[in-house]
């Protein structure tokens, strides 16, 4: 029996490897959803892709009806990793947790709109590299994983049953673990608990995340904004061209000057969304008036109004919530090294019970 299995291989998953290394802990992540086609439903809603990057697809139970709502799922090695920024607050970072970030080849590197195509007006906002200068793929952490699907989870005593679809028989599998590990998106966590049975009736999804906007500049200079708003991030023409289209034309092009400039904000203003999950009619539904979803870091979720890290310790004091959807942000900016801290409190005591 496994002492530590975990669920997923984005940013979350790949950072309580790390923490939790000593325990040797088996991944089970779907890095290719081909195998999962005749049984469930593509929902191209709710897809997250770059245009020269490797499309992920989505793939699940739900279909989604939303009204102003921005949600998404990568089923691939890496998640949202593959396609992000790679920024990360250290404000709140030990000395130990950037040393064991070294000691895996992941470096913070300083915002410089010149050498890296970002400037901030936040000193601790940095940027995770690999050793290449490259941004921070999880995918290199799990090289070696293997192409499953965790169907559902099942509390048996003292240890929990897996059932997991293995991509090349399309069959069912079962391991059973001591602890487990839950670091996926939210549309797939919702339909894990579904699927296990731990959500078997119509229920309300609440979710929060701070304002967030992009705004136009020609000046290199971060200019002040309104007190209630933070600039995460300057980006320069290139590096805009970069992050849309997920090209690398600011390491061929950056010594063409071009005075051509995004500000990323985000405003303290706590955004809510409610969805509403219909079981008989397999539907997660919103009727928000309003923008949600545009920071992509939604996150500290309740389930009809119990927060999801309460629901799961009702469910199993064995089963850990990692990624996004369990996190309650500090202030607005990334949310990265919210996650980290996140992980950092789980009671190492537990794990060796």
């Amino acid at each position: 029996m496994n002492k530590i299995t975990i669920i997923g291989s984005g940013f979350s998953a790949a950072i309580s490897k790390l923490v939790f290394s000593e325990y040797n802990p088996i991944i089970i992540s779907c890095s290719n959803p081909y195998f999962l086609k005749e049984n469930y439903v593509r929902r191209k809603s709710i897809e997250c892709n770059k245009f020269f990057l490797k499309k992920a697809f989505s793939y699940g139970i739900l279909k989604y009806e939303l009204n102003n709502v921005l949600l998404h799922d990568r089923l691939s090695l890496g998640g949202h990793s593959n396609i992000w920024g790679g920024m990360i607050d250290t404000s709140y970072l030990t000395e130990k947790v950037i040393n064991l970030l070294r000691e895996n080849k992941i470096f913070l590197k300083s915002l410089n709109i010149y050498k890296n195509g970002y400037s901030s007006n936040n000193e601790n906002i940095k940027q995770m590299c690999d050793e290449n200068g490259d941004i921070f793929d999880t995918s290199k952490i799990f090289l070696n994983c293997e192409n499953k699907f965790l169907h559902s989870f099942h509390i048996e005593k003292n240890k929990i049953k897996l059932k997991i679809i293995n991509s090349k028989t399309k069959d069912f599998e079962i391991q059973y673990t001591e602890k487990l590990f839950i670091g996926v998106s939210l549309p797939q966590l919702l339909e894990l608990l579904i699927r296990s049975g731990y959500i078997n009736k119509n229920v309300d999804i609440d979710l929060n995340e701070y304002g967030h906007r992009f705004k136009y500049s020609m000046q290199k200079k971060i200019k002040d904004y309104d007190s209630n708003e933070v600039i995460v991030v300057k980006y320069s023409f290139f590096k805009i061209i970069d992050h849309f289209f997920g090209t690398k034309t600011f390491k061929l092009l950056n010594t063409i000057k071009i005075p051509m400039y995004v500000d990323q904000l985000f405003t303290y203003h706590n955004n809510k969304l409610n969805l509403v999950i219909d079981i008989n009619s397999n539907t997660i539904k919103s009727s928000s008036k309003k923008l949600f979803g545009d920071s992509i870091h939604y996150c500290n979720l309740s389930i009809d109004g119990i927060n999801i890290n309460k629901y799961l310790s009702n469910i199993s004091n064995n089963v850990y919530g990692v990624s996004m959807p369990f996190v309650k942000q500090k202030s607005p900016g990334p949310i990265s090294g919210d996650i980290i801290n996140n992980i950092l409190k789980i009671d190492l005591n537990r794990l060796n019970n």
